[in-house]
């Protein structure tokens, strides 16, 4: 065995990393002070992302193919820049108080499996439009329109026929 001491934080952090693998797995908690602090920061520099990738996959709904799992991956490599951007934006943005004022008829949809996107905040934004309605698609995760472009297609325009923004279907 050729097993040497490490001498730097990236090799400390990569020793954590295949450790993780070997055990695998795939949501860790990794703390750390001082020099641990170090390591962790390192391992989210260099493994961030496959986490990101993760995440994503598991916010999808139970019964996505295995096809349809390695594209939303693949769209989302290289996400951790856009992906903390997303969250910090989202994280202060609130309209609820203005959704009263919103005039047109609204769709809130959400996938039964989302665990970003709590059942009742779909709800309550729902019920805070005038002309909102909600729907609960069993399941369906966070991306409904690409786990189930057809079901969300024939959705959309049901709701737009019904509210005669497209004439009705001959």
């Amino acid at each position: 065995m050729n097993w040497q001491a490490h001498r730097s934080i990236h090799a400390h952090a990569e020793f954590i990393h295949a450790f993780i693998k070997t055990l695998g797995l795939t949501k860790p908690v990794i703390t750390g002070c001082s020099i641990g602090g170090d390591i962790t920061l390192d391992y989210a520099a260099h493994h961030w992302q496959d986490m990101m990738e993760r995440a994503v996959l598991e916010s999808l709904g139970r019964g996505v193919s295995a096809d349809k799992r390695e594209e939303l991956r693949w769209q989302h490599r290289n996400a951790q820049v856009r992906a903390v951007g997303d969250l910090v934006a989202w994280a202060g943005h609130d309209v609820l108080a203005h959704l009263a004022e919103v005039q047109c008829p609204m769709l809130v949809v959400r996938g039964e499996d989302d665990f970003w996107v709590p059942r009742e905040l779909a709800d309550e934004t729902a019920k805070a439009l005038p002309k909102g309605e909600v729907t609960h698609l069993p399941g369906i995760g966070h991306y409904p329109m690409f786990e189930e472009p057809a079901v969300i297609a024939s959705m959309t325009g049901d709701f737009c026929r019904k509210h005669g923004i497209l004439p009705p279907t001959q």
